[in-house]
């Protein structure tokens, strides 16, 4: 726990349950908010959050939270806003930085969210989720041959996180690099076996080799009377 968070965890507030009502830490706060934010109870945890920027309007980790609560409804703008406020606050915060790039690359501003990428990555080498996100930006600015390195990088240091070879192999299928790309589709196929869309782009790479191959051998068939004409 840094300093922020024992001084928040030192002040308290109340929270209103449906008979009760309970002081809790500012950290015992957090973790509730969190807790709803996980299970997708967003507007609760933005009622957490709320909360608790209504006694600690500085307070880093509820800016950011409800920051990030706004982006996952749509409303980025607002979300750029609070965890700018985050921020100001914690500079050295990399889960800030990497969703403050998230909401900048949702409104287009690809450059920015990059910066803000590779501005986390300096904070925390081995934070999987930002190499993902830095992949997938610089896939977007025609850059696939960095955005497999990002993506291997995804790979090593979150071995749980599914979507990372599935990019990878995107961005080597930009490459012509098909046999790569089934393998790391493969992958993400068997790391998470109920999401369609990784059997889709598998289906969709191996349907392409087979074509590739079929290509190959008609002009071969095509060819080699040619080449039996000649010799006579």
């Amino acid at each position: 726990m840094n300093r922020k968070q024992r001084r928040a965890g030192a002040r308290t507030l109340t929270a209103r349950g449906a008979n009760t009502e309970t002081v809790v830490s500012m950290g015992k706060a957090l973790e509730l908010g969190a807790d709803y934010h996980r299970a997708g109870r967003l507007a609760e945890a933005a009622a957490v959050y709320r909360k608790i920027l209504s006694v600690e309007p500085t307070n880093a980790h509820a800016l950011h939270l409800l920051g990030l609560v706004h982006h996952q409804n749509g409303d980025s703008e607002t979300a750029l806003g609070l965890i700018g406020q985050a921020l100001a606050q914690e500079a050295d915060y990399p889960e800030a930085r990497n969703n403050l790039g998230s909401a900048l690359d949702t409104l287009g501003r690809t450059e920015e969210a990059i910066a803000e990428y590779r501005r986390a990555l300096e904070s925390r080498p081995e934070f999987g989720d930002a190499w993902n996100n830095l992949g997938n930006a610089l896939r977007r600015s025609g850059k696939p041959e960095e955005a497999i390195v990002c993506f291997e990088q995804a790979r090593r240091h979150s071995p749980y996180l599914a979507h990372a070879p599935a990019n990878l192999g995107g961005a080597l299928r930009e490459l012509g690099r098909t046999d790569e790309a089934i393998a790391a589709y493969r992958q993400a196929v068997e790391m998470a076996p109920d999401f369609t869309d990784f059997r889709v782009l598998l289906g969709d790479a191996l349907a392409a080799r087979s074509a590739s191959s079929g290509v190959l051998r008609l002009g071969m068939d095509l060819l080699s009377p040619l080449r039996s004409a000649d010799l006579a």
